[in-house]
């Protein structure tokens, strides 16, 4: 496979051919175009001419001199060969002519068999945006993906598909169709499948598949990569060795030579000698220089440009060649045709501040860029559509990686730097070139030094009796000689490219690894064999070692387990490379001890490399473990104390002592690193856990485990017991115990290898571990290895004491981290070894005390400072635990109860899987049991080893067995399992797996579960619980020790002593769980070990139960002494009285037994005397109700007069009211402020509220009778129609937001006085044009004032209202009484406030403002057109309600409180400034401010301003609207009738036979517009139409009534009754044609719909009426949705939805980074700039505000235009688990829409509510998206959006560039007002009362939180310090300083800070940036703030501390 070489070519006739392409190649710089220097404009041309010079000529040799390019590019005819038909010489003479070059590939996205990849791993490289498919059924693991082209839904069906998003920033990955290695079934391809579906015959197929082709492409791609590698050969400048050696030499030239042209010489000549040549190259044919500058990640944007600028650029745009330097990785800075002195001094320049620069020869650039463009064809070639060409392409591409690369084709440099002696420091000569990181002197890779451990005969069981000294002993061995291949070559070279070259590079490699299954183990191989070069290079010569291709090898390669296998299988090589990874983390590291210290670097790297170096080696080490299947590989002892050495190097790497005195200012932070690769190799260590379970029954006798746990053995006795010490205890008979104090010296808490040594020992059994202890040479030591473990678990609890206080936070998180992260499970570990070494200080000893065990106890208490608790009685003040003392005890115990019932790990299991089973239940039980848990949280809680397998079914049954799962119940939670009450009794509060919750707390929740009403929760005893199965008396021999039961007796006592109960729960738990195991390992029912029968305990028990009385210890504890001292009496009656009677005397013995037996009677006297409490209890509760029952009649009796009876029928109580001269009714209001909790009489109340355009006004050009299968049945989804397909809808949504005939209403109703309102927007430093309501904190843009209305005077009921001819005149007349009958009074505060709300909404529509010239008049005819439209939407909102027929009236009561107080409005300006000009019309109701309910706007326009009563109006709208729908469905009928339609129309169930009387009425009709004769079924088909056509105005006209009886009412009580019929109960009919004739008959003239189409009706001549548009009966709501969120994923291809205009410029149909927008349906594609939302809206759907399902995040986007503002919530779709959002479908779950929320979420959306929405789920972070985007807003101004500069991509082409238009926007400006409206704006803002609010009387109300997006807080910064003061032009501006003043922002303090391009730009183009109005921007600095100052130093002092 490997002798493929030249020889082959010269055979094949192929020699001519090569020869001319490496001419060709190797003479680029002789070509004109290139030859000389350039500067930077010209550059530009240059590598667009090199970047098509180099496609060209490769095109032109691998497609047969350009014959085959009509199979791979579109081309200007079928067989024409397009631009490659000239000769090369042409080629080379026409490089300027850059457009004859330009070829697009041949793509069709639609036809995936274009993508066919049969026979070989797909190996598609992922393009930005496109969706990567994960399943968790069929992929092997995580890393196997698959790409759009070959996903196969069907294989996936019921399957767990997960899908991410590609991103070019951090992902690499490749397709791995094809890999049979890669899943665990055999997968079809959907290409492939498409392919065969075809069935295409075309012979161009497999026109590449021919030995012809197959050895061009050999050729083309051997000079290809040879010439490459040649170049890069070279460039050895860059690396930092030799970097630093070169600019030493050119530093010490320039200064050490004074003559200025032999220095210059010298240096020239010096980089000439190391400059790129080859043979058709000479060094003096060199035209110039050129200086270029490398990237790096350790300088940031300043550095960079002052750097930059320090070396004086040809190109003066400094930010173009930093971005430039960032993008691509390096940037040419300068250009000279000779070297000179300056050129030489700008390199000084640059290097001074750190950056990697150097001069090239102008030809040795224009040879790298051109590398550069060869690995950028290739990369593109693997890219192309053709499977023919794609499979010879990659196989020759494989071939020629995998040959040798000829060593004498390039220059040799080793020589050079041997004749210049440059050397870096390496012992050994034979090494010295890979220090160098450059070729040796035969241009071969170099060798690197290669270890192995220093003994080789280990075959033999007894050479693991291996000294530990021997562990670490190695000797080097000879290296095997690399195989030179061409692969090889261009991995070393990886780190000489630059980033662009890197990507293109792995773009090569990556998917050419995995295509062929034949080579991936060459491959494999191939990186394995320099894997440790690899890793030198990154740690010493890679300048941006995260660009570095290591990690994505070891993906590609390392995760097959063939792979793997053959490198365990490799002599050594496994053992070799991590000998090389040990020897990279002692270099760069400190080593103390043998155990690392990580505070100090040992060898600094200008590079800080190590950090990637320790990643990818620990990653490395990960996989192959992972991947290992024979566990037998991994326990061989070369293998085995190969990684004991590398895990020993972190076992207590990290160690932390206690500090004194004060608290620590600056908390150590070097621990982060250690916790970072501590994770790494704990995961490592779990590898061994993993497969030994899975293979237990073999492993557990295998005397290669047994081994290895001896090996470990003896070096945890050795290094644990080497320099320890010990200590006499005087006190205790000179006992001898280790001297260490945790408290006093450093200690460690991460210790990998005791944790390795956990793992193994807990797979034997105990005899087994005690057997091996034995054979080890110093196994009395073993107790040194508990001691170091035992250490570890007091400092955990003396930090959760709080005794390490002094040592700050850091110090409790680093120790959360150990005890509670289940994944390591490290204080599970270390407490295994002790209980180990419990059970080895008492093995093989008979019963009864022995020495060892005693030392063990004696050693224990000392390592826990209690030694002095076993003094009898104890000085607490002794111990050095001062007043943590109690705590330190409690947590003592909790370790003793943990050392006698955690066995888990001592269970002998014969099946892994039952093990594992075993412990997922028991860790789901404690997970669930305090309180209910969502899927997500619950299975993030499980450890991965415990859920890794078969995609988490064990888990699901599991779960499903021990819970209940409860739906959720709101719209925004998540659905929770609740753990079943039977599995309560299995929870032990002081277990292990409980140690997170506090232990009386979890005894409460489990006793109050267990109790009912048989058993109370009192009664309840808490059993200790641990597996029953294990029953082994050596694991708690040691708490039966005579110590131990000293120095509980003195524990008891001092409980008694002091009163204090902290640990006297948890101690009596611990007696339980004694005695338990006692019987347990005996057999026994009721006895208890003897040495707890002492009379010490005896009477500390009794003394505890004889104090329940004084309440002193709790109702648990004492159920749990009196449960220990039955027990004990249980045990041996007689001696218990015999004991007591010594103790108390007899009479108190006699007493005891008595009370004894009279047990159940006293607990009856007990239950009876908790009765009588409870009945006294329900006593006192009624007496003191009857005392406020009292209260409240008195008080009522004595204000009778302030209250209102209420009345039952509304019209004869305004008969009563208008009787009672004296006395005036008016309607009930709501008067009470939201600011300041008041009613003040002489105040004037304002609403806030939004007026805005709606999308909802739907309507039609002709009639469609389909209308009538649509019925309105509730709220649903129609997944069959996902968007709008015709353009007229979506012109109708455009036209939406730009008429002001289209804008409604809402508001929250909150009222608000005048005054406290404008202290409000003072304080908050807002606007009237933007603001948001104080207390629900809605979004609002005008205000509205509320004053009381009385129908005192007129004396109107809801029958005059329809049937008398009364306007507006009239119902003002309802305002005409009280405190504001002089409102004209420009004295009167409501005439102020009239003034300004009219003003500063701009008439409430800026364009009419304009016209209608200051005729406030005028403004009732806007504002009764949008009250007409908020009736419509309140009536179109109530469609999808479940009985549509009522319920838009007997629900919405904020709906109609709004739609009245605008009524009231509206007569109050008519009171206020007269009538207005009824000529004027505001709208003309044609082009944009055609508006679809025209009808009822003649109704609404006609009834207020017109003297023809209601029913007339409506009479008349009706009748000729009628008459025109029908003409029009006639027209329709012939359509239909010729459409073949109209038989399948009639033929559904909603067309019936017709009455003939109204046959006869519409045939008339019809007859006068055309004579033709019809079926019955027609007639029906119309009339069905002309009820559901008339229904929406009919409903209409219903709520105008209903308003007005609303405003006239007297009581909330009053029922809607016209002509003394209730029409909640009149219209309650499910019969559609009843329900229309019913309405007709309260409303117009007629009975019935029939009588109606009589109605005469002359020509209208009202405008109104002519043309009137046919309005939507359908329910309008949001685009529908599919049911499965799944299918916008899986199937998006097949989902027929509308793309925007100009998506066919773009190649975006794979892409899954797509939004769907619910307005219209769109889909609408991320754009590069990230503004595609703001884009779709501003030019193809409604503008005002948008929702965006994010399929791919189950989020939906809630976007407001102005302010910019976005709210992501979670989409209405939910898992099996009931769970939404990224949780749903974060495991591939399928979620299903949930039309509830779906409902909702539409329901927001029909009302106008989205930006209410918004401003709510944001809170106070909305106020600083009004102030960031401008001081005063107007409602009519197009939304600003974002600006960015043109960056050259290319999206941001004009055609697609947010442009808006420069009209003059609304808002508060003095040059705009007369001086009338200024005085009373003025007025308004500066009354002459000075009274404020304090905070609390604004700040109310909850708020909801939702992940939010707003502006970045430093860019506002900016904004401020360039705007504060007065603007030139006289505008009122605000400073913005004191606007932000106290709104800080929560959100976006903590959001991603400015990128460097932001730092270093302008502070003009920041604003630029974030859009600030013209007005703003053309301040004139000089016009300050007085203040500023002071602004600016609280501006520091305040808020800039926060950062």
């Amino acid at each position: 496979m490997s002798d493929w070489n030249l020889n082959e070519l010269e055979s094949s006739n192929m020699t001519e051919y090569t020869t001319e392409l490496r001419t060709l190649l190797n003479t680029i710089h002789t070509v004109n175009e290139f030859v000389d220097v350039r500067g930077f404009r010209e550059r530009m041309e240059l590598e667009t001419h090199l970047n098509y010079y180099i496609g060209r000529i490769l095109n032109y040799f691998l497609l047969d001199e350009g014959k085959n390019i009509n199979y791979l590019y579109n081309t200007e005819t079928e067989h024409d060969q397009g631009p490659f038909k000239e000769s090369i010489e042409k080629i080379r003479n026409e490089v300027e002519n850059v457009s004859s070059y330009i070829v697009s590939p041949k793509t069709d996205n639609n036809d995936t068999s274009s993508k066919c990849h049969a026979g070989r791993s797909c190996g598609r490289k992922f393009r930005n945006g496109e969706p990567i498919y994960r399943c968790q059924e069929c992929g092997f693991d995580d890393t196997c993906v698959l790409c759009i082209n070959c996903f196969e839904p069907k294989d996936h069906v019921n399957h767990h598909v997960y899908t991410g998003i590609s991103n070019d920033n951090f992902n690499t990955g490749i397709c791995d169709c094809g890999d049979n290695e890669a899943w665990n079934v055999t997968l079809s391809c959907k290409a492939d499948n498409d392919l065969l579906e075809n069935e295409k015959k075309d012979d161009s197929l497999n026109i590449f598949e021919t030995e012809h082709n197959r050895k061009i492409f050999e050729a083309v791609l051997f000079e290809a990569i040879d010439y490459v590698i040649d170049v890069f050969n070279h460039q050895v400048e860059v690396l930092y060795p030799t970097h630093s050696e070169f600019t030493s030499f050119i530093r010490k030239t320039y200064h050490d030579i004074t003559d200025e042209s032999l220095r210059i010489s010298t240096i020239r000549r010096f980089i000439d000698d190391f400059s790129y040549r080859n043979k058709s190259f000479d060094i003096e044919e060199n035209k110039g220089y050129t200086l270029i500058v490398y990237n790096d990640e350790f300088h940031n944007y300043s550095q960079a440009t002052t750097a930059l600028r320090q070396g004086k650029p040809d190109n003066p745009h400094i930010d173009i060649l930093t971005t430039r330097i960032d993008t691509e990785g390096r940037a040419v800075i300068k250009t000279s045709p000779t070297l000179t002195d300056d050129f030489i001094r700008s390199l000084f320049a640059i290097e001074t501040n750190g950056l990697t620069a150097f001069i090239f020869q102008w030809q040795e650039y224009l040879h790298q860029e051109s590398a550069n463009r060869i690995m950028w064809w290739i990369s593109q070639c693997l890219e192309l559509e053709n499977p023919s060409f794609q499979k010879v392409f990659r196989q020759s591409l494989t071939k020629v990686l995998c040959t040798k690369f000829d060593k004498d084709s390039t220059t040799n440099l080793a020589n050079e730097f041997d004749f210049r002696g440059i050397k870096i420091g390496l012992s050994k000569d034979h090494f010295r070139y890979s220090e160098l990181s450059i070729l040796n002197e035969e241009n071969s890779i170099p060798q690197i030094s290669h270890k192995i451990l220093d003994f080789t005969s280990l075959n033999d069981i007894n050479d693991y009796h291996i000294p530990p000294n021997r562990c670490s002993s190695t000797i080097e061995v000879d290296p095997v000689p690399y195989s030179g291949l061409r692969l090889q070559y261009i991995l070393y070279f990886d780190n000489r490219f630059w980033k662009a070259l890197r990507k293109n590079v792995q773009s090569i490699i990556i998917p050419i690894v995995s295509s062929d299954a034949d080579y991936k183990k060459l491959f494999s191989d191939e990186f394995l064999q320099i894997f440790s070069h690899m890793l030198r290079s990154v740690a010493y010569n890679d300048r941006e070692p995260h660009l570095t291709i290591i990690k994505e090898l070891i993906v590609q390669l390392l995760t097959v387990p063939t792979n793997v296998e053959s490198l365990m299988n490799n002599k050594h090589m496994f053992e070799e490379i991590m000998w090389s990874i040990i020897d990279f983390f002692c270099k760069f590291a400190k080593v103390d001890n043998g155990q690392l210290v990580w505070q100090r670097v040992q060898i600094s790297n200008i590079t800080k490399s190590y950090n990637f170096l320790f990643k990818q080696s620990l990653y490395f080490i990960e996989i192959v473990l992972g991947k290992v299947m024979d566990y037998r590989k991994l326990l061989e002892p070369n293998n085995f104390i190969t990684l004991l050495n590398f895990l020993k190097l972190f076992n207590g790497a990290w160690k932390i002592n206690r500090k004194e005195g004060e608290h620590v200012l600056h908390e150590d932070q070097y621990f982060i690193p250690y916790l970072e690769y501590t994770t790494y190799i704990y995961n490592i260590i779990e590898n061994f856990d993993v497969i030994l379970r899975k293979n237990i029954e073999s492993a557990r006798n295998d005397p290669m485990l047994h081994g290895a746990i001896k090996i470990l053995l003896n070096y945890l006795i050795s290094a644990n017991s080497t320099n320890a010490t010990f200590k006499k205890l005087d006190s205790f008979g000179n006992r001898s115990v280790i001297k260490f104090d945790v408290s006093k010296e450093r200690t460690t808490y991460m210790n990998p290898v005791s944790t390795l040594f956990s793992i193994l020992v807990d797979k034997i059994s105990i005899d087994d571990f005690v057997r091996l202890v034995s054979e080890v040479p110093e196994k009395d030591k073993f107790i040194f290895s508990a001691d170091v473990e035992m250490r570890t678990l007091v400092l955990c609890s003396q930090v959760e004491c709080g005794f390490w206080i002094r040592n700050g936070m850091s110090v409790l998180h680093q120790l959360s981290y150990y005890k509670n992260n289940q994944e390591l499970d490290s204080y599970g570990r270390d407490l295994h070894v002790v209980q180990l070494g419990a059970i080895n200080s008492c093995s093989n000893k008979e019963e009864g005390m022995t020495e060892e065990l005693e030392t063990f106890t004696y050693n224990m208490l000392d390592r826990w400072g209690l030694i002095e608790c076993l003094n009898k009685p104890y000085n607490s003040e002794k111990t050095i635990y001062e007043d943590k003392l109690y705590p330190m005890i409690q947590q003592f115990i909790v370790f003793c109860y943990h050392m006698l019932t955690t066995r888990i790990f001592f269970e002998e299991f014969q099946d892994a899987e039952e093990n594992r089973i075993e412990q997922l239940q028991t860790m789901i039980i404690y997970k669930l049991f305090s309180k209910p848990l969502s899927y997500s949280k619950l299975l993030k809680s499980i450890p991965n080893y415990l859920i890794e397998n078969n995609n988490n079914q064990d888990f699901d049954i599991s779960l499903e067995k021990l819970s209940i799962f409860e739906e959720p119940k709101g719209l925004s939670d998540n659905g929770v399992y609740k753990l079943k009450k039977q599995n309560y009794s299995l929870i032990d509060p002081l277990n292990m797996f409980n140690m997170g919750n506090d232990f009386e707390s979890s005894v409460n929740i489990i006793k109050s579960k267990l109790a009912g009403k048989v058993r109370k929760p009192e009664e309840i005893i808490i059993e200790p619980y641990f597996n029953e199965k294990v029953r082994d008396e050596r694991i708690g021999r040691f708490l039966r020790t005579t110590i131990f039961v000293n120095l509980i007796e003195n524990l008891l006592e001092e409980v008694i002593l002091s009163n204090n109960a902290t640990y006297l729960y948890e101690l009596l738990h611990l007696l339980h769980a004694i005695f338990k195991d006692y019987r347990l390992c005996n057999n026994y029912s009721n006895k208890i070990p003897p040495e707890y029968k002492s009379e010490s305990i005896i009477s500390s028990l009794i003394a505890v139960l004889k104090d329940s009385s004084n309440k002193q210890f709790s109702g648990n504890i004492i159920a749990k002494a009196n449960w220990v001292l039955e027990s004990i009496i249980q045990d041996n009656q007689k001696k218990f009285y015999e004991k007591l009677s010594k103790l108390y005397g007899s009479e108190f013995s006699e007493n005891f037994r008595l009370k004894r037996s009279n047990e159940d009677n006293a607990r009856a006297e007990v239950e009876s005397e908790i009765d009588k409490k409870r009945r006294l209890a329900k006593k006192r509760q009624k007496k003191l109700m009857a005392r406020f029952d009292n209260q409240q009649a008195k008080f009522m009796e004595e204000h009778k007069n302030s209250f209102e009876k209420p009345l039952h029928d509304s019209a004869q109580s305004y008969m009563n009211c208008s009787g009672d001269k004296g006395k005036e009714v008016t309607a009930i209001e709501d008067s009470t402020c939201v600011l300041c909790q008041d009613d003040v009489d002489n105040e004037v109340f304002i609403i806030p509220a939004y007026h805005d355009y709606s999308p909802i006004f739907r309507g039609s050009s002709k009639v469609d009778l389909y209308d009538v299968k649509y019925e309105w049945d509730g709220f649903k989804n129609d997944s069959d129609n996902l968007t709008y397909y015709d353009d007229a809808t979506i012109k109708n949504i455009i036209n939406s937001s730009s008429s002001g005939s289209k804008k409604v209403f809402t508001s929250c109703n909150h009222a608000i006085h005048s005054n406290c309102f404008r202290r409000f927007i003072q304080k908050k430093r807002l606007s009237v044009h933007g603001f948001i309501c104080p207390l629900c904190q809605t979004y609002s843009n005008c205000i509205i004032p509320v004053v009381p209305s009385s129908n005192y005077k007129l004396n109107l009921s809801l029958k005059s209202i329809i049937d008398n001819s009364l306007t507006v005149n009239e119902f003002s007349e309802l305002f005409s009484s009280g405190k504001f009958d002089s409102v004209v009074d420009k004295s009167n505060p409501l005439s102020t406030v009239l003034n300004f709300s009219i003003y500063h909404a701009n008439s409430f529509d800026i364009d009419i403002h304009k016209i209608i010239d200051g005729k406030k008049e005028n403004v009732t005819l806007i504002l009764s057109m949008h009250w007409a439209n908020t009736i419509s939407m309140l009536e179109i909102a109530s469609r999808t309600d479940e009985n549509p027929q009522i319920s838009f009236l007997i629900t919405r009561e904020q709906k109609y409180k709004t739609l009245k107080n605008i009524l009231c409005f509206i007569m109050l300006i008519y009171k206020v400034y007269g009538q207005p000009d009824l000529n004027f019309k505001p709208y003309d109701f044609k082009g944009k401010n055609r508006i679809e309910n025209q009808l009822f706007h003649y109704i609404v326009y006609n009834f207020l301003y017109s003297k023809m009563p209601l029913r007339k109006i409506v009479t008349n709208a009706l009748s000729t609207y009628l008459r025109q729908l029908v003409k029009l469905s006639i027209d329709n009928i012939h359509e239909l009738k010729n459409e073949k339609k109209l038989d399948i129309l009639l033929d559904c169930k909603e067309v019936s036979p017709i009455h003939v009387s109204l046959k006869k009425r519409i045939e008339k009709i019809v007859m006068d517009h055309i004579i033709i004769d019809y079926d019955d079924k027609v007639y029906c088909l119309i009339y069905k139409y002309l009820v559901r056509s008339i229904l929406p105005t009919l409903r209409r006209c219903l709520i105008i009534v209903k308003v007005f009886h609303d405003t006239i009412k007297v009581s909330e009580n009053d029922t809607f009754i016209v002509d003394d019929k209730r029409l909640e109960d009149l219209l309650d009919v499910d019969d559609l044609c009843e329900y229309v004739n019913l309405m007709i008959d309260l409303l117009t003239d007629y009975e019935s719909l029939e009588y109606l189409l009589d109605a005469e009706c002359s020509t209208p001549s009202d405008i109104l009426l002519k043309k009137i548009p046919i309005e939507s009966s359908k329910i309008i709501k949001m685009a529908n949705l599919v049911n499965n969120l799944n299918t916008y994923i899986t199937n998006s291809k097949e989902l027929r939805l509308r793309e925007e205009h100009f998506i066919s410029k773009y190649k975006l149909e794979d892409r899954l980074d797509f939004k769907i927008c619910l307005t219209c349906g769109s889909k609408v594609h991320m754009r590069s700039d990230h503004h595609e939302m703001s884009h779709h809206l501003q030019r193809e759907c409604f503008k005002s505000y948008g929702a965006f399902l994010v399929p791919n995040n189950n989020e939906v986007c809630l976007f407001l235009a102005n302010p910019p503002s976005v709210v992501y919530i979670s989409a209405p779709y939910l898992n099996s688990h009931g769970e939404s959002g990224k949780n749903a479908m974060k495991r591939g779950d399928l979620t299903t829409l949930s039309t509830r929320r779906f409902e909702y979420l539409n329901t927001l959306w029909v009302n106008n509510e989205i930006p209410g929405y918004i401003s709510r789920a944001m809170g106070d972070d909305f106020r600083l998206n009004i102030l960031s985007n401008g001081f005063l807003f107007a409602m009519n101004r197009i939304p600003p959006q974002f600006r960015r500069r043109d960056d050259g991509d290319s999206d941001s082409s004009g055609e697609e560039d947010l442009n808006f238009s420069d009209e003059e926007e609304g808002g508060l400006r003095v040059e705009d007002m007369t001086r009338v409206e200024f005085e009373e704006a003025f007025e308004f803002f500066n009354p002459t009362e000075n009274d404020g609010l304090n905070d609390d009387d604004v700040e109310t109300g909850n708020r909801e939180r939702r992940r939010v997006r707003t502006l970045p807080f430093a860019i506002l910064q900016e904004q401020i310090r360039r705007l504060d003061g007065m603007g030139g032009n006289g505008t009122q501006v605000f400073n913005l300083a004191d606007l932000l003043d106290g709104a800080r922002n929560p959100v976006t303090e903590t959001a991603t800070p400015p990128t460097n391009a932001q730092l270093g730009t302008p502070v003009e183009n920041i604003i630029d940036s974030i859009n600030l109005t013209d007005e703003n921007e053309t301040r004139e600095e000089n016009n300050t703030n007085p203040n500023e100052e002071n602004s600016d130093r609280e501006w520091e002092d305040d808020d800039m501390t926060h950062w």
